[in-house]
């Protein structure tokens, strides 16, 4: 369990040209439980040609965050 709250954040490209940032944050909870929080964040010059042929990642995290719940229990 956690006692207190915990954030990593991973970040890829090439400013100022294009920016990625991912931040996993990790905060206990009263009932013993810890919330994940996923924030992805693209920032850059080129954001407004990359923008559409970006693929959606809502189904990589939708598996992604119970196999981290699955592993996380097994400790």
């Amino acid at each position: 369990m956690l006692d207190d709250k915990v954030a990593h954040t991973h970040n890829s490209g090439f400013a100022p040209m294009f920016s990625g940032y991912r931040t996993f944050s990790l905060t206990p909870q009263s009932d013993g439980t810890t919330d994940l929080s996923v924030v992805e964040v693209f920032k850059g010059i080129m954001m407004p040609m990359m923008k559409g042929p970006l693929p959606g990642f809502k189904p990589n995290f939708e598996q992604y965050t119970p196999d981290l719940k699955t592993e996380s229990e097994k400790q």
